[in-house]
């Protein structure tokens, strides 16, 4: 089956920079299919060419700024105007070394943080969370939206945010119980009715676009390792991508375009 880059095969990519409808991307995954691959493209994608700066929170203990930056290298994105700030690092040395006034010094260094961000030097293009599920059970999930809320505010209003997320629960609940084929996507309303509640389900509402990262429901296969279905919002426009990384980086196999 013929297959292009995944870059090119993103059409919402396609549209004008200027474009402000188009700001706030939020990408879900699960334990099952780890979207970080979706983060690298989207940074090639806009700043491979004016190589424009980039800002990437990590909230992973795994996400150092060297494993970022190799990765993004090895997809062909050079270490130029490329910051990495490791947050799972600071947030974790603030609750091991203050033992009193966590909840005073973890607000002071969200501040700092944003204040960080918001540097004349820097000016990112775009701004990413990696990711918003690890953050919240790191600083809560009230502190980890008002984080978010003030990088959508207008005083980041020149930068593209880009959140990841999680949404096991509704995923796995989904996959198991839903009969007649749809994908969990953010305008999708075959949702669980059940009382317990996924935080994260609700972000879908402050984005432009939201992008799905789900398994295949045949199971791993070689030709494709999972499927991605982008949503925009405003149009209620839907993709359907097959994906496969491999050492050369990721294939998509486009397979179905169109609305609801």
């Amino acid at each position: 089956m013929n297959s292009v880059p995944l870059v090119d095969a993103l059409s919402f990519l396609n549209k004008r920079d200027e474009d402000d409808s188009l700001r706030r991307i939020f990408i879900f995954d699960s334990i099952q299919t780890d979207a970080r691959f979706l983060l690298h493209t989207l940074v090639l994608s806009r700043s491979n060419a004016e190589e424009q700066p980039v800002v990437w929170l990590s909230c992973s203990p795994t996400g150092t700024e060297r494993n970022i930056k190799l990765a993004s290298k090895r997809m062909g994105r050079s270490d130029k105007h490329f910051n990495v700030i490791h947050l799972a690092a600071g947030i974790s040395k603030i609750i091991l070394e203050n033992e009193h006034n966590v909840e005073e010094m973890m607000e002071d260094y969200i501040k700092t943080l944003l204040r960080k961000v918001r540097q004349d030097e820097m000016r990112p293009a775009i701004i990413l969370i990696d990711d918003i599920s690890i953050l919240a059970g790191l600083i809560g999930n009230d502190r980890a939206y008002a984080l978010l809320q003030c990088l959508l505010s207008p005083a980041f209003q020149s930068s593209k945010i880009v959140c990841r997320g999680s949404l096991d629960w509704d995923q796995s609940v989904l996959l198991k119980s839903n009969n007649k084929g749809y994908w969990l996507d953010g305008l999708n309303n075959e949702y669980d009715t059940s009382n317990e509640y996924t935080w994260e389900r609700g972000l879908v509402e402050l984005a432009d676009v939201v992008i799905d990262v789900l398994p295949l429901e045949s199971g791993f296969s070689r030709e494709a390792h999972g499927r991605i279905v982008i949503t925009e919002s405003m149009s209620q426009n839907r993709e359907v991508i097959n994906y496969c990384c491999n050492d050369h980086g990721v294939r998509a196999i486009q397979m179905r375009h169109g609305g609801k």
